[in-house]
């Protein structure tokens, strides 16, 4: 008899501490997906925490970007695409600013506008100098995007574009590398075509002579408003 009250007790104990024990945080949530494909760079965080860019080739012309946030052991955090609309899209630079915000580059070749909607915050693209490709449909353009860190969604981004004059369209513009100040995002820059002035939106550059082109292209530094909103300087340079 006092066996049986025994065994009672002990197992109304191990119920209870069942029932109390903690439900893992991450219950029920799918665990993120390593991307594949190139990784095109990588910047790491003061607590270790490593981001990468890339894109995944999906098909003969059709690759899709991504950004992943892994921590110091390794662990996948997040893993976002950017686009997968059948373009040739491509995540190429990414690096932190003094305050821990992420930045991001991207081209895409085709006229994609999916960066807008696709793992970016409402209102991502509005306010901003470009938010989308504009009249062309084929020919390389660039993206500029902050990132939210924890999230891996684009918080502000714009387009960044050269024109054809002769048809007016959109034609390739390249990021070669990305910096940001206290108030500017610096960019350095290479165009076929006309490249921007000054300015909220487009306008060719006045002193985009051939003469100005250095094998073939024009050379730029281009700086933004922080906010993505304004191109305050844009200089082509004789190297």
């Amino acid at each position: 008899m006092k066996t049986h009250f025994l065994f009672i007790i002990l197992l109304f104990i191990f119920l209870s501490c069942k029932k109390n024990e903690p439900t893992p945080a991450n219950s029920g949530t799918p665990a993120p997906t390593a991307p594949g494909g190139s990784k095109a760079g990588s910047v790491t965080d003061n607590n270790g925490n490593v981001y990468e860019i890339g894109y995944k080739q999906v098909s003969g012309n059709n690759q899709d970007p991504w950004v992943t946030k892994k921590d110091k052991t390794g662990k996948l955090i997040w893993s976002n695409f950017y686009s997968d609309k059948g373009a040739d899209d491509r995540g190429h630079l990414i690096i932190l600013d003094n305050e821990g915000n992420l930045w991001a580059t991207f081209s895409t070749v085709g006229g994609d506008n999916n960066f807008s909607s696709k793992n970016a915050e409402t209102g991502a693209f509005s306010g901003v100098y470009r938010g989308s490709y504009g009249n062309g449909g084929g020919p390389k353009a660039s993206i500029i995007a902050k990132i939210d860190p924890n999230t891996g969604k684009i918080k502000k981004g714009t387009f960044l574009v050269a024109v054809l004059p002769s048809t007016g369209k959109v034609n390739s513009l390249s990021i070669n590398s990305i910096s940001v100040s206290n108030d500017k995002v610096i960019l350095d820059c290479t165009s076929a075509a006309t490249p921007p002035k000054t300015g909220k939106s487009y306008a060719a550059h006045p002193d985009a002579t051939d003469d100005k082109r250095v094998n073939g292209y024009f050379h730029m530094l281009i700086e933004f408003k922080k906010d993505l909103s304004e191109i305050v300087t844009s200089n082509i340079l004789n190297y």
